[in-house]
């Protein structure tokens, strides 16, 4: 007996879907990541973003937030979109899931050149450029001398502590020959604390903030006096380079947002009360480089950088 057309048809249409089902799965592409996160026929969209491991503290959600914003300001044009958070991911995870274009489809990171070739990135500063104003966490026995070091010669013969995997990690090295490593946070402040390196250079909302979190643990710990570093660094936000769409929107967004004042007010919100604390204009202020920034970031534009003499 001859089959229907449906039913010849419908077994040829399982055929072929489980057929490209199975091409998918074993080049290592999860079916849902093979779609685009921007659905133009309905204009609507699911971004995905990588949730913070260690989100414990308050200015952890401020990239979340800013992100939201700009989504939010931009659904006129772009339609609507809703932000989804995925599991805990480690830096090089992130990087590594968003360029091959799997699971996540934005994130944020320092800047660098070398990420930049990797992944596209929106050129305006997350944090307007607070990532690069460093305080200098130390051993209360050695705060004192390590304060009273007025040029870039006289701390880089000091061991520097820093991250194994942190992005910003060859601007360091340029500037300090000896640096002991780690990929784990909590080792980083327990070595700190027994001395296996001198100083730990966090941001300042950063340093803040952790000294606190580690205060019980490690009440051995300070922030030298009197002194801070500053680069040139900025965190951003990345996406595929092939994800335009989402490029776009992010960008415009964000330039709305500064427009409108709400980038100001979402800043001063989360990190105002860091500035304040770290008292940056009372600081003997150690100039750095950063050759490893990438050239487009926009430096010229004052909306986008925080100015601590405006803080009082």
């Amino acid at each position: 007996m001859n089959k229907s057309f449906n039913e010849k048809h419908g077994a040829n249409f399982l055929i072929i879907t489980a057929t490209i089902l199975l091409i998918l799965l074993v080049s290592g592409v999860h079916p849902a990541s093979a779609q685009s996160s921007i659905h133009e026929e309905d204009q609507t969209c699911v971004v995905r973003y990588p949730a913070r491991l260690n989100s414990i503290y308050p200015f952890a959600s401020y990239p979340k937030i800013l992100l939201q914003a700009a989504i939010k300001v931009t659904e006129n044009e772009f339609g609507n979109c809703r932000l989804v958070h995925v599991g805990g991911y480690s830096e090089l995870r992130k990087v590594t899931t968003l360029t091959k274009n799997e699971g996540i489809d934005v994130a944020w990171f320092p800047a660098s050149k070398e990420l930049s070739e990797k992944l596209r990135h929106i050129s305006v500063p997350i944090r307007k450029g607070m990532l690069g104003w460093r305080l200098l966490l130390t051993h209360k026995d050695k705060s004192i001398n390590i304060s009273q070091a007025e040029t870039l010669v006289g701390i880089q013969g000091l061991t520097l502590g820093y991250g194994a995997d942190w992005i910003d990690l060859p601007a360091m090295q340029k500037y300090f020959p000896k640096v002991v490593m780690s990929s784990n946070a909590d080792n980083l402040y327990q070595m700190l604390a027994f001395k296996r390196f001198d100083i730990f250079p966090r941001a300042i909302h950063e340093a803040s903030a952790e000294l606190m979190f580690y205060k019980s643990e490690f009440p051995q710990l300070r922030v030298a006096p009197k002194i801070a570093l500053y680069y040139p660094q900025a965190d951003l936000f990345y996406v595929n380079r092939s994800n335009k769409a989402l490029y776009n929107r992010l960008t415009k967004g964000l330039f709305i947002l500064i427009e409108d004042g709400t980038y100001d007010r979402l800043f001063n919100r989360y990190h105002k009360r860091y500035i304040l604390e770290a008292n940056l204009m009372d600081r003997n202020v150690i100039k750095l480089e950063n050759p490893n920034m990438p050239t487009d970031v926009l430096f010229d534009d004052t909306r986008l950088w925080f100015d601590p003499s405006k803080y009082d």
